[in-house]
């Protein structure tokens, strides 16, 4: 696997800590108009939403209006454009016996799983509390335990086969176990992308109901009872609760591409994913940099003349911000993102 794209490593701009919002990106120097300043393919984590999965490529993406590919993955349950991308999604996803035997045991998984995600009750509860996801977790390192110890002996007892069967009985609600793997290997086989996952802002609760943290430990009890042994060192509570704290505020998400905007926007959010790399930048709503996804690749453009020293910024609304109001705006930040936007537009317009 490559090694990942750094948005430290560059000649025209910097990444440097402030005390207004955390890390920044700054330019350090002038930078003309329609200058592209980043792009990056690196995905530590990605899923395609549920609907979607015979209609996106799980490669690069693509996306034509509701058309089915006829190009599958048996094993993985998953659809491709092209052969070029059947193959190159194998080179960077199953790069060994153990992810391709991962693969497998997460389509067979997904097949049996008819339960629907957002009917459970517990989806209309208040977000857990940190003390509550501190409880939950405890709770299921205390089963994954059991998990382990059944999955690495050489004669499992019967309470321990029956653990196992128990487990696998439960099929995992697919979006989440889909999400899930694809960081267990960045973990095993990519740990320097792994590592700019770890210094990416965290969400102490980023769980959005006790339904998801609850389909978060179903996910990672399945995994557990059915991955290769060689992959249960990377499977653990810890880096699950990290890929999650780390997804609440960086994901991108996934539009189709029908529409011509200048953004990422299209008419349909087909999934998300964790472009490590393309999530250092800050928010305006008045923004300077323009980024749109192509296939795997996001790209960054200055969106006009932007002066050395300048904090270099997206737009965490895509798009939407330029019909919004200063209330309108705020109001949406703040209940996705987590903070009131102190941004120039927002300090110069009033509501």
């Amino acid at each position: 696997m490559s090694a990942p794209a750094s948005l430290h490593a560059s000649s025209i701009f910097a990444v440097r800590e402030t005390a207004e919002c955390g890390r920044g990106v700054y330019a350090t120097q002038f930078i003309p108009k329609g200058t592209l300043l980043f792009e990056t393919a690196e995905i530590a984590a990605s899923v395609i939403y549920r609907e979607y999965w015979k209609e996106v490529c799980a490669q690069c993406f693509l996306y034509d209006r509701g058309r089915n590919w006829r190009i599958r993955d048996a094993k993985a349950g998953l659809a491709f454009c092209s052969e070029e991308c059947q193959t190159a999604w194998k080179m960077d996803v199953v790069n060994d016996e153990a992810a391709s035997i991962a693969i497998e045991g997460l389509g067979k998984t997904g097949q049996s799983n008819t339960s629907d995600a957002d009917e459970d009750p517990e989806h209309l509860l208040p977000r857990p509390t940190t003390q509550e996801i501190d409880t939950a977790w405890a709770m299921a390192e205390e089963i994954a335990t059991k998990i382990r110890a059944a999955r690495t002996s050489t004669k499992p007892s019967k309470p321990e086969r029956r653990l196992l069967a128990q487990i696998l009985a439960t099929p995992p609600i697919r979006g989440v176990i889909a999400y899930q793997l694809p960081a267990f290997l960045t973990v095993a086989n990519s740990p320097s992308l792994w590592s700019d996952v770890l210094i990416l802002e965290s969400e102490t609760m980023p769980y959005i109901s006790p339904a998801d943290l609850k389909f978060q430990i179903t996910s990672y009890h399945h995994l557990l009872a059915c991955a290769p042994l060689s992959l249960l060192d990377h499977i653990t509570a810890s880096n699950l609760r990290i890929l999650a704290a780390k997804s609440s505020h960086n994901v991108f998400n996934i539009w189709s591409q029908d529409l011509d905007e200048d953004t990422s926007g299209g008419s349909e959010c087909l999934g998300y994913g964790l472009w490590t790399a393309a999530s250092y930048w800050n928010h305006s709503c008045g923004p300077n940099i323009r980024k749109r996804r192509e296939g795997r690749m996001w790209k960054f453009w200055a969106e006009r003349d932007v002066v050395e020293r300048e904090a270099l910024c997206i737009s965490y609304l895509g798009g939407d911000e330029k019909h919004m109001t200063r209330s309108e705006r705020r109001e949406k930040l703040k209940e996705h993102w987590k903070f009131d936007c102190a941004c120039t537009r927002c300090q110069e317009e009033s509501d």
